[in-house]
């Protein structure tokens, strides 16, 4: 079973994070001899499982903006043991603008409820939605309803997938 992980930590780290969002890609060819002497390891990649073949990896840029809040998103794979950032269809990175809490990345273990921080960390993406009416990407997938809610509320249901 293929898994997709995210990571995020605080600004000026390497950071990564899954936003719901998917990509349409295609994978990088293998690296050539040349290429392979040359490859160096995102930082990202001592910090995920040795197994993972895909990461999106979110990191503050000031690209848009000098906010906190302002981010740039990749998709990554691995392919043949390299890490690669992704090739769209139509031949483009698979790389853009993205907005994470407005105080920025809270440290590992330090996010709460309504700090207005997005969490650090690594984690593994079990599925992504859009509503679109296909699965627009490479990874597991859930189309999201106008009916579909993720439970706000601190008891048992937190965080929960609901249809109403």
């Amino acid at each position: 079973m293929r898994k997709t992980w995210m990571t995020c930590a605080p600004a000026r780290r390497t950071a990564v994070l899954g936003l719901g969002i998917l990509l349409t890609a295609t994978l990088l060819p293998a690296a050539t001899p040349a290429q392979a002497a040359t490859y160096t390891a995102p930082a990202f990649a001592s910090k995920v499982p040795a197994a993972t073949t895909q990461v999106i990896r979110t990191a503050r840029t000031n690209k848009w903006c000098g906010s906190v809040y302002c981010t740039a998103t990749q998709a990554w794979s691995k392919v043949n043991g390299q890490w690669h950032v992704v090739i769209r269809t139509d031949g483009s990175y698979a790389w853009f603008r993205s907005t994470i809490g407005p105080k920025g990345f809270a440290p590992i273990g330090a996010k709460r409820e309504g700090d207005g921080r997005t969490p650090s960390g690594v984690y593994w993406i079990p599925v992504t939605f859009s509503t679109t009416t296909t699965n627009p990407g490479v990874m597991p997938w859930r189309r999201r309803l106008p009916t579909s809610i993720v439970t706000p509320w601190a008891n048992h249901l937190y965080n929960t997938w609901i249809e109403q």
